[in-house]
């Protein structure tokens, strides 16, 4: 039998790289501050390469909860019984896997919960931290244009009526909640009992700040604009930059790490695909690259705040921003976002961020110091892992 381990449940998904960097991460550093935890590091596919990921910190189990009925039941009235039968089989292969172990706490990132993963949770009799990244319910209704129970698969209204009524009782049942964002604690809280309500927390996305270099650009004419991605999704607003920048009269380029639909080509856009943290910080390097931009359609996830990990990147480098949302470390600086951010909320006007940044060049000359050394205080992972390491202690005690 192990040892009181908290395990961390890290549903690994290849197609996200930003997600598996975020989550093993904190695994790592939650280590190094005498947090006794372990990874079940769920994958689907059998011939994902995990050797990153050393054993004595990650153990890996294959699983795959697509069976027979998903072939079977196609039909749109029908598909429900699909997820519930997939979602069934996922909570109990993770408890027959803990059952085995002498845990203290589980931490789950939330997804989309229903009856099995409430089965779970009384299970585990509650000893569970729930990580929300997104509220759930608002992004999967934007996701699938979900109008109506009529219109739409049975398993659409499946998972948005289970989030509504078993997401909640899981939550009730749970030690803790951690949001990354104000707005999504404020909706989580909304939906607890009274007496459940206090533990909510706060703990926005954290960086290894000290791992990631700044380097000063020169300036030449032209601004040279990096927006990292992780998958295709609508709300990075890359449209949004593209059509800004047919209107504008200055000299822009603008680099795309991560995946991108094709329709989206444009000759002043440079498309790397999937890039490491060594890869970026050259192509930052040898482009000369000047401002980091954030997600700029967050609201077509039901979002009008977040803290996303791309724009600590950008940050931790010493780059000036673009915002069109509310960051929840920036907002509470408001001198630092005036000076160093350039925030708006209607249309994108990429001339004026051009001026914005010049001017910025020209007349703020420490400026990369002043927004790495910003980062290491207020988004540094020590500083985050400090915060969640409290959260975890006290969940423990009660």
């Amino acid at each position: 039998m192990d040892s009181k381990f908290i395990y961390y449940i890290f549903e690994y998904n290849s197609k996200m790289p930003g997600v598996n960097k975020k989550v093993a991460s904190k695994i790592i550093e939650l280590r190094k501050v005498g947090i006794p935890i372990k990874a079940l590091l769920i994958y689907t596919n059998e011939n994902e390469d995990l050797s990153e990921y050393p054993d004595i910190i990650f153990e890996k189990v294959y699983f795959n909860a697509v069976g027979k009925t998903r072939k079977i039941l196609k039909n749109r009235f029908l598909s429900f019984i699909n997820v519930y039968s997939e979602q069934k089989k996922y909570f109990r292969f993770i408890y027959k896997k803990l059952r085995t172990k002498e845990f203290s706490l589980v931490i789950k990132r939330y997804g989309n919960l229903d009856i099995s993963a409430y089965w779970f949770v009384r299970k585990i009799k509650g000893k569970i931290i729930f990580e929300l990244n997104t509220i759930q319910f608002e992004q999967n209704k934007k996701e699938w244009k979900f109008r109506s129970v009529l219109s739409s698969p049975s398993w659409i209204s499946y998972v948005l009526y289970s989030e509504l009524l078993y997401g909640r009782k899981c939550l009730d049942k749970a030690k803790a909640v951690v949001a990354v964002s104000k707005e999504i604690a404020d909706n989580t809280i909304k939906r607890l009992r009274e007496k459940e309500r206090n533990k909510v927390h706060i703990v926005s996305n954290g960086i290894n700040t000290n791992q990631i270099d700044s380097v000063t650009p020169k300036w030449n004419d032209e601004l040279n604009m990096l927006m990292i991605r992780g998958v295709d999704s609508d709300w990075h607003g890359v449209d949004i930059v593209l059509e800004s920048m047919k209107h504008s009269s200055k000299k822009l380029q603008l680099f795309v790490v991560g995946e991108v639909s094709k329709e989206k080509e444009n000759p002043n856009v440079i498309y790397t695909g999937r890039l490491n943290a060594e890869e970026i910080s050259a192509l930052i390097i040898k482009n000369n690259i000047h401002i980091g931009l954030g997600s700029m359609a967050l609201f077509r996830a039901g979002l009008n705040e977040a803290s996303p990990l791309k724009v600590r990147d950008y940050l931790s480098r010493g780059l000036p921003v673009v915002l069109n949302y509310y960051d929840t470390d920036l907002s509470e600086d408001e001198s630092f976002l005036k000076e160093y951010c350039f925030s708006f909320n209607d249309e994108m006007n990429l001339d004026e961020v051009y001026d914005w940044f010049k001017n910025l060049y020209f007349n703020k000359k420490e400026y990369v110091n002043n927004i790495k050394n910003w980062a290491e205080k207020n988004v540094g992972m020590n500083v985050k892992i400090k915060q969640y390491a409290d959260i975890i202690n006290n969940a423990l005690l009660e």
